[in-house]
């Protein structure tokens, strides 16, 4: 016996592809309002507020341990450089970071100079995003940051890659 699929008429496609708009249309935005249960079941306070409360807070909330100066050494043509990250308070969904450069025993002849960046969340990954010069060496280009380490409360570290041909990593360490 041969099992042959069953032939749909115009109308399976398009029902199937309105079901389809609909989902991902349901699935793009958040869900507000309050949750109700069904008559007679117990709610619990504290589940309905636990909720509202890590949903507020996970946009800017994420960005709260960058908070700070951080230090540590980049690498991209010029070769190994010091870096100082200045990252302040989150604003709304983003922090502003001043990204400063300057020479390191291992590499005497590195310029020094800064320039702004923007960080922020890209789906799961935090990426730092130049901006505009502060202080530009000659011949010298602003780079982009993907951070790699996890952003943790507690976190130490940050670590990753620089998004410059010729660059590799940077790690720096809380101050």
């Amino acid at each position: 016996m041969i099992d042959r699929p069953r032939r749909r008429g115009p109308a399976g496609p398009v029902l199937f592809l309105v079901t389809l708009v609909i989902t991902l249309v349901a699935c793009s935005k958040p869900v507000t309002g309050t949750p109700a249960a069904a008559p007679g079941a117990e709610t619990r306070e504290e589940e309905t507020t636990t909720t509202e409360t890590s949903a507020e807070t996970t946009a800017s909330g994420d960005l709260e341990p960058l908070v700070g100066v951080w230090s540590g050494e980049y690498t991209c043509l010029q070769g190994e450089t010091g870096l100082r990250m200045t990252i302040e308070p989150p604003d709304e969904e983003s922090v502003k970071v001043v990204f400063e450069f300057f020479p390191v025993p291992e590499n005497p002849g590195a310029q020094t100079g800064s320039f702004e960046m923007v960080g922020a969340f890209s789906g799961d990954q935090l990426q730092f995003k130049q901006q505009k010069w502060i202080d530009q060496p000659p011949t010298y280009q602003m780079v982009d940051l993907v951070v790699t380490s996890p952003v943790e409360p507690d976190m130490n570290v940050l670590s990753g890659d620089v998004e410059f041909e010729g660059c590799k990593g940077f790690s720096v360490r809380r101050q």
